[in-house]
C-alpha cells in the first residue's frame, strides 16, 4: 500500500493517538518493580513511546520520512515491550491469562 495516502495519515493518526492514550494512561497504574516512587521500567517505555510519537509526527509533518518512519518504528517496538512488561509473572494479565 502506497504511503502518503489520506488512508495512511487517517489511520497513523489515529494509531498515535491511540498510542498517546495508551503510554499516558500507564502513569496510573503502579509497577510492580518500581524505581522511583511507584514508576517502573514498564514507566521508562512509555516515555520512550511518548517521545517517539512526538518525533514521529514532527518528522512527517516536515516531510522527513526516514526519521519518520525510524522513529515510528521505534514507539512501536516500545509499545510492544510494554506490552511484554505487562504479562511479566505477578502482573494482573500473567495471573488473568495464566493464572497463580
Amino acid at each position: 500500500m502506497k504511503k502518503g495516502t489520506p488512508l495512511h495519515r487517517y489511520l497513523g493518526r489515529t494509531w498515535m493517538v491511540a498510542m498517546l492514550i495508551t503510554a499516558t494512561s500507564s502513569f496510573w497504574i503502579s509497577s510492580f518493580f518500581p524505581i522511583w516512587s511507584s514508576f517502573g521500567p514498564i514507566h521508562l517505555l512509555s516515555v520512550w513511546i511518548i517521545i517517539c510519537v512526538v518525533i514521529s509526527v514532527s518528522a512527517a509533518r516536515s516531510h522527513k520520512i526516514k526519521r519518520h518512519k525510524a522513529y515510528s518504528i521505534g514507539a512501536y517496538v516500545g509499545l510492544v515491550g510494554a506490552g511484554i512488561g505487562a504479562f511479566a509473572p505477578g502482573r494482573y494479565l500473567y495471573q488473568l491469562f495464566f493464572g497463580g
